[in-house]
């Protein structure tokens, strides 16, 4: 974490690296970035794969929004476009992604412990920023890490978010053993600080100022995304693929001897050639590690909070993620998730059902009352041209048990927006959301620190301006 407190467009090094990139990109418009393991060797199959001719020039029907070669584990890895240089057999990446929004957003019978929370006025949201690097050593292993600018959580400081090395094989004498080679032709191990990889909504969500792969300016009402530090093993990229990971589960390191631990699993493939389906589980024990108060001891990160912020500004429960449902306190966490995502030009589809369960939401504390909500969502895109698409989603979050107690509370999100790609690297988007909650009552408590019984909603429109290669 660098932790320089001053806004990230005003940092003069910034600035001058930009300057630098702009002229590597066009300098390398025709090379690209570098092919995904298992991708197509078409270099107009996906946008991540590659430019062909100028950054300014047209889209091709074929540059999907979540290509199904990119949809891997190495994710962030296989989105680098820029090669600034190369040394002996390491090439060496760079990314960058900025974002700029406006809204005008209005809400309604907001309470939080009977005081009426105030309202919102039409405004301009402070600009985000990510940087990346990527180092590919030929077919051997990568390294990769990214930097947020400037982030919701952190506007004014930039620190890091994720940190890893991907070995597709074994280098050195070690990669001579035979068990290792066969272990190595099968997987590949992914070990640092990354992104978990549970479902498939990470392929399409907004990601501070990652946001080109979502049609739609906001998230899903549940958003689960967590970065933690541990490892993953999966599988080559084939039809039918697995993953395994063993986590901390949170997002720093932890020695104490009552922390947790997590674990994660997916399994994924291509039921056509146009339909990928996954399926998804997370477990995370942080039970003896602290009370679920805010403060105290060790959590999961997966759906009690939102490292990489939302779009939406000071909505509802405010804070780093506005108007987001953030189930439990991330003390002893299950969570299972299935995907489905249909591309087929000019049409997209993608849907997710999911539940997740805190079995002792006050971890240490005396007894073990529990917290179980079921979630889904819902979503089509539409491609009037190469450049220009509209799209809705719908996504709700329907509560089991909160606070211990039984409840059929329903909070509703509906978005309908479009966007319109004016080069290859410069996307805009607009959106109206409304989002309300349905059949709470006062036994339950609050919901993310607002009183759910009383219904609050909020709606509005909002727009998006992005740049990113």
């Amino acid at each position: 974490m660098l932790g320089r407190k001053q806004s990230w467009f005003t940092n003069w090094y910034v600035v001058a690296l930009l300057v630098l990139a702009a002229e590597a990109a066009v300098a390398v418009g025709v090379e690209g970035g570098p092919q995904p393991t298992g991708a197509a060797k078409d270099p107009n199959a996906a946008l991540g794969q590659g430019f062909v001719g100028s950054l300014l020039g047209p889209r091709t029907e074929n540059e999907y929004f979540t290509p199904f070669e990119l949809m891997q584990p190495s994710f962030p890895a296989n989105n680098m476009q820029v090669k600034i240089g190369q040394l002996d057999d390491m090439q060496l990446f760079m990314g960058f992604q900025a974002v700029m929004r406006a809204q005008d957003l209005v809400q309604g019978d907001v309470y939080s412990g009977g005081v009426r929370k105030p309202g919102l006025s039409p405004g301009f949201q402070t600009p985000f920023g990510d940087l990346s690097f990527l180092a590919r050593f030929d077919d051997v292993m990568e390294v990769y890490y990214d930097l947020y600018l400037a982030s919701r959580p952190h506007p004014s400081t930039t620190y890091g978010n994720e940190g890893f090395i991907i070995l597709h094989r074994m280098p050195g004498s070690l990669g001579e053993i035979n068990f290792i080679q066969r272990f190595f032709e099968i997987a590949d191990v992914k070990v640092g600080a990354f992104n978990v990889d549970f479902g498939d909504s990470r392929y399409r969500r907004s990601a501070n100022a990652r946001v080109q792969y979502n049609p739609l300016v906001g998230n899903t009402v549940v958003d689960p995304d967590t970065e933690e530090i541990g490892v993953e093993i999966y599988s080559k990229p084939s039809r039918l693929n697995w993953l395994a990971g063993l986590t901390n589960g949170t997002t720093t390191g932890k020695v104490d001897r009552r922390n947790g631990y997590g674990v994660h699993g997916k399994l994924w493939g291509q039921v056509t050639p146009d339909l990928r389906a996954a399926l998804s589980g997370y477990r995370a024990d942080h039970s003896a590690s602290g009370t679920g108060t805010a403060a105290s001891g060790d959590k999961s990160f997966l759906f009690s909070n939102i490292r990489s912020g939302e779009p939406y500004d000071s909505v509802i429960n405010d804070g780093d993620a506005p108007g987001q449902i953030l189930p439990a306190n991330g003390k002893d966490v299950t969570a299972l998730q299935g995907d489905l995502t249909w591309n087929h030009w000019p049409y997209e589809a993608y849907g997710n059902i999911g539940w997740t369960r805190d079995s002792d939401i006050n971890g240490s504390a005396p007894g073990s009352p529990d917290e179980s909500w079921y979630y889904g969502a819902a979503e089509g895109v539409y491609h009037l041209t190469p450049d220009l698409y509209v799209a809705a989603r719908y996504s709700g979050a329907f509560a089991s048990k909160v606070n211990n107690v039984d409840s059929d509370g329903i909070v509703h999100r509906i978005q309908v927006g479009g966007g319109y790609w004016f080069t290859r690297t410069m996307l805009a988007k607009a959106e109206y959301v409304y989002e309300w909650y349905d059949d709470f009552s006062p036994a339950e408590g609050q919901v993310g620190g607002i009183d759910a019984w009383r219904g609050p909603s909020f709606n509005g429109v909002i727009l998006e301006a992005s740049f990113s290669f």
